[in-house]
């Protein structure tokens, strides 16, 4: 829990599936987090939920559990159970306003400088905890959400600027926004493989380019949430492999720019997860399919992606490998590529109304 207590991590994607998990989780590690998507009927929907964890901390710690919704009350369960271990059950409230808040100051423009200068607000927060009541008026204070389309430049750089401003910093950066299609290169149209690339590949770029001096600034971490497809093609796929790969190659120029810079760059590569990403894939016309080829109850749960993600970050990983598929097609790709090829294509072919033909 300690790893990410008080960081500010910004997660793009997060109205739904892997995003909104991993917004779950990091708010449950005790983060600062920032939860960007188009869709801000259901961040605002997210955000209540984990402002409604943090407030009931003060209830937990007194004895009483505070009403959130399941997955807020996984979070209250959590930082209440650290608390306790820790022998601190009644300084969690004021722990929790502390924060950022004593190390940024209160107007002016941030610079990177600064950030580092004010250790990032730990040492200082821990003091004021110490002296603080404020408990539950904090919990607003622990999650920012803000519209953001990945595929435009202003408002990424729009979404950098306003964490900045919230919260002084950023330690966190992951790149989860994305969009998948189904349809074979000869049926697909170019305006859908572009907004693949718009999505997947720049909206990656756009949040890397403006979020990193505060990264370099606070040694912190970059999360592409890429998958197998970025691995190997997978045919029945073609834009989104081809986006997948671009993430992958720019992600890892990025790693090599910092290596004296400190700043960690992972790729996690999920298999099939049980999200709608499938429904609102693009169909050859750039219409969303709208249901799934794929039996989703043996796939892997979005809060599984989310916590192996956040225990890649915080061992620092280069490249996640989630489950078999991965493995198998990071093995079978550098001994026998062309073995690999039947595979993928003979699974792809299975699928119901599969576009390969």
């Amino acid at each position: 829990m300690r790893y990410f207590r008080d960081k500010v991590v910004v997660v793009t994607g997060a109205s739904s599936g892997i995003g909104e998990a991993l917004a779950y989780e990091f708010a449950r590690e005790g983060a600062r987090v920032v939860v960007a998507a188009r869709g801000t009927e259901k961040l605002a929907a997210i955000a209540d939920r984990i402002e409604a964890g943090v407030a009931g901390m003060a209830d937990v710690a007194g004895g009483d559990r505070a009403s959130g919704g399941m997955i807020a009350d996984r979070i209250v369960a959590g930082v209440a159970g650290a608390a306790s271990m820790a022998g601190m059950a009644d300084g969690v409230a004021s722990a929790v306003a502390a924060g950022y808040g004593a190390g940024v100051p209160s107007a002016g423009r941030i610079t990177a400088a600064d950030r580092v200068e004010d250790g990032r607000g730990f040492t200082e927060g821990a003091a004021a905890a110490t002296r603080g009541e404020e408990g539950c008026a904090a919990a607003a204070d622990r999650v920012l959400v803000v519209s953001c389309d990945v595929s435009r430049e202003d408002e990424c750089k729009r979404l950098i600027d306003t964490a900045v401003e919230k919260f002084g910093g950023i330690d966190v950066l992951v790149c989860n926004a994305g969009v998948s299609m189904r349809a074979v290169l000869d049926d697909v149209s170019p305006e859908v493989l572009r907004r693949l690339m718009d999505v997947n590949f720049w909206g990656t770029v756009y949040c890397v380019k403006y979020a990193l001096p505060w990264l370099q600034a606070s040694k912190g971490s970059i999360t592409g949430v890429s998958s197998v497809a970025g691995l190997h093609g997978l045919p029945g796929r073609t834009g989104y492999s081809a986006s997948k790969y671009a993430m992958t190659g720019f992600l890892e120029t990025v790693r090599v720019e910092n290596l004296h810079k400190g700043v960690h760059v992972m790729i996690a590569c999920p298999g099939f997860t049980a999200t709608n990403v499938r429904l609102a894939a693009l169909t050859a016309d750039g219409s969303p399919q709208g249901s799934t080829p794929r039996e989703e109850g043996k796939m892997m749960t979005a809060e599984e992606v989310a916590g192996r993600i956040i225990k890649g970050i915080r061992r620092r990983k280069r490249l996640l490998l989630m489950e078999w598929e991965g493995r198998a097609t990071h093995f079978i790709k550098k001994f026998a590529p062309r073995l690999l090829d039947r595979l993928f294509y003979n699974a792809m072919a299975r699928e119901p109304d599969s576009p390969l033909r």
